[in-house]
Parts: structure tokens; sequence; C-alpha cells
């Protein structure tokens, strides 16, 4: 029997926080320039400045790469703060906000 759907696959930290934005409508597509420390930026995750000393607590939650050290994959967690922090970060919450503006 054929698959009509793809597999499910987990995403990455970055792939969730672009997807969020993209879907709110609030996604900056400027390419180039410098990096950001805001978390609140609106720009791709690849423009987010690691700072070793100030992490992204967000992308930490997700497996994001680990700054520290060299790693050849990432570990893959599925757990409970990852839920958390989608239905209580501010950020979330005013990038879904948006799309329920969007889609009104």
């Amino acid at each position: 029997m054929p698959r009509f759907f793809p597999a499910h696959r987990r995403l990455e930290a970055e792939a969730i926080r672009d997807s969020l934005l993209t879907v709110s409508g609030r996604l900056d597509k400027s390419m180039f320039g410098q990096g950001s420390l805001d978390p609140a930026s609106l720009r791709r995750s690849i423009y987010l400045t690691v700072k070793r000393s100030r992490l992204i607590s967000a992308m930490q939650s997700f497996d994001a790469p680990e700054p520290l050290v060299s790693q050849g994959t990432r570990p893959t967690t599925t757990v409970a703060p990852q839920a958390l922090l989608l239905m209580n970060s501010p950020f979330v919450r005013n990038w879904a906000k948006a799309f329920a503006e969007r889609i009104q």
C-alpha cells in the first residue's frame, strides 16, 4: 500500500523557530547582514549570533548545537519542557496571535 503522507520527522530547533515565524507572517526575509543576540529577532535563525555566555534557552530546549564542543550529530530528545516552552513562551504567544489575526 503506498504512503500518501511523508513519515513523521523531527524538526531541528532552527526549523521550528523559522516555521513559527513564517506561519505568523512576521519572518524578516532579508538576507545577509549582521547577526543578532536578541531571541525576539524576526530574522531567520541562521542569523542568531551564538555567544557561549548568552545561549538562547528556547533553542537549547530543542537540542540546538552545543557551542562548546564539536558534535557529529545532535542529540534527539522529547521532553516536557519543549511542550511547555511552546505553550508559555511570550514569543510563541505573540507569533500565534499574529497568525490568528492573519487568518481572521
